[in-house]
């Protein structure tokens, strides 16, 4: 039996499923993972992971001469499943679900400039426009010529 992580559910199952190239074991459809064991031994049933596939990571799903076609990460997987058709609803609703419950990339933010903690407006400074001297912003007149600025 396949191990459920949190917040996951089982959504749909099918024991006697085949997947191409592995042969017969259970299909679990959760609402976050499509599994597929393989099972071996006739009184002490052992059960072997064989398909793992994030939903959120499939690129294809459908049906090719009544199996069921699911493709990820390039590769792609053949179940022969009964009412294949059911099975790619089934799969396709619960991909939807999981895309939608993914977590957004967040967009990268410009990070803001910050003021220097000397430079304040009132105490930033200004040039006199008659000799050039720096002065306050807020002051009226210059130290240096004593020119008006404001």
């Amino acid at each position: 039996m396949i191990l459920v992580m949190p917040g996951e559910e089982i959504v749909a199952t099918q024991d006697g499923a085949k997947l191409e190239g592995v042969g017969k074991g259970v299909l679990y459809l959760t609402n976050r993972r499509l599994m597929f064991e393989k099972v071996s031994g006739l009184i002490s049933k052992k059960y072997q992971v064989a398909m793992e596939i994030n939903l959120v990571d499939l690129t294809h799903v459908g049906v090719r001469g009544g199996k069921l076609i699911v493709e990820a990460g390039g590769a792609r997987h053949t179940v022969e499943v009964k009412n294949p058709e059911s099975w790619e609803r089934a799969v396709e609703n619960a991909m939807l679900t999981a895309l939608k419950a993914a977590p957004k990339p967040v967009a990268p933010t410009m990070p803001q400039p910050q003021l220097s903690p000397f430079l304040t407006p009132t105490t930033a400074l200004a040039f006199c426009p008659s000799c050039g001297a720096r002065l306050p912003v807020d002051s009226m007149f210059c130290p240096s010529c004593g020119r008006r600025v404001k």
